[in-house]
């Protein structure tokens, strides 16, 4: 019986860039990797980001991410947020 134990891990390039660059937002990359449904979306409202992260380094982590190219994310006018993560498959 074969299991892919990579399937529910982000993939290793993935983690070495986030190690190579952004070290900081590690931890909410894993985070979001967890919380992400079938189609690598997580959906995160303003209550439950202040409950888990301080906002201003919950904000500058995303950004780190996103600049990266690692996730996309849309932030609504009530502060919640959409963010897609990107997947081995979605790479060129």
């Amino acid at each position: 019986m074969y299991i892919d134990i990579y399937k529910d891990n982000p993939s290793y390039p993935f983690i070495k860039q986030i190690f190579n660059h952004c070290p900081e937002a590690g931890s909410l990359y894993c985070f979001l990797w967890e919380k992400r449904d079938e189609n690598n979306f997580v959906n995160l409202n303003k209550k439950d980001i202040s409950f888990t992260y301080h906002p201003v380094n919950f904000r500058n982590n995303l950004r780190k991410l996103n600049v990266e190219g690692l996730i996309s994310y849309v932030e609504d006018e009530d502060g919640d947020l959409s963010v897609e993560l990107v997947n081995w498959e979605d790479m060129e």
